[in-house]
């Protein structure tokens, strides 16, 4: 499995799986080529060309949108992040996922403690970061965080203990704990969510998730991404 640490505990991405497999990937080339394979296929080419050539026909394919070839490539990944920003990753339905459920197996006891960053003044749903003063002052409060976390758990494991079930005592858990999940997309919609996720505007936790799943996905499609993403610029 290729992985890649987020940072500062909050989790990690992995790949797990992907189409095409290495053994359908001839020695020296990357998954590019089944991209190429699946265009030339519209016309009942069969044999592979070179890197040159299937760069050239990655591009055309990107310029004027032709994105079903891109859709033959698929990327599992499993990922670990806080409740706050899995809640970002699944407003994209044109994945597909499985998460840990929370109704059969315990929540554990690990939670994430982001750097305290202000209200942005001019974009209600983002954040800025704060003066070093205001840091100061405010980082106590971190400590205060851990403390009702540790209370809050404390109070979850003791509804269990009474019986509770877990579908009913993990009510009270806050939006920082940690979840784990599987997450599948074809290459074509994952690069609309790298976009999105990627951009300014995401919540930064969010933005780095982003970030390290590009990483991952660059080094399988390396041709692919760079006609993909730059064709968003145009």
């Amino acid at each position: 499995m290729d992985s890649r640490s987020l940072y500062n505990g909050m989790g990690y991405v992995a790949l797990a799986d992907m189409l095409p497999s290495k053994d359908k990937i001839p020695d020296g080339r990357t998954a590019d080529i089944a991209i190429t394979r699946r265009a030339r296929a519209s016309y009942g080419a069969e044999e592979d060309k070179d890197l040159e050539s299937d760069t050239k026909l990655i591009q055309y394919l990107a310029k004027h949108r032709h994105t079903s070839p891109f859709e033959g490539v698929v990327f599992e990944f499993v990922i670990k992040c806080p409740l706050f920003v899995f809640n970002h990753v699944v407003r994209h339905r044109t994945a597909s996922l499985n998460a840990q459920s929370y109704r059969y197996t315990k929540v554990i006891d690990e939670f994430y403690y982001p750097d305290l960053r202000a209200q942005s003044r001019h974009n209600k749903q983002s954040s800025i970061e704060l003066s070093s003063d205001k840091k100061a002052a405010c980082d106590h409060l971190w400590d205060d965080i851990k403390k009702k976390n540790a209370e809050v758990y404390g109070l979850y494991e003791k509804l269990l203990q009474e019986g509770i079930a877990k579908e009913v005592a993990r009510c009270c858990l806050p939006q920082n704990v940690m979840t784990k999940f599987k997450w599948q997309m074809n290459l074509h919609n994952l690069v609309h969510f790298l976009r999105l996720r990627m951009g300014a505007d995401s919540q930064l936790e969010t933005q780095q998730l982003a970030e390290a799943i590009y990483d991952i996905v660059k080094s399988k499609v390396p041709v692919a991404m760079d006609c993909l993403m730059d064709s968003f610029k145009n």
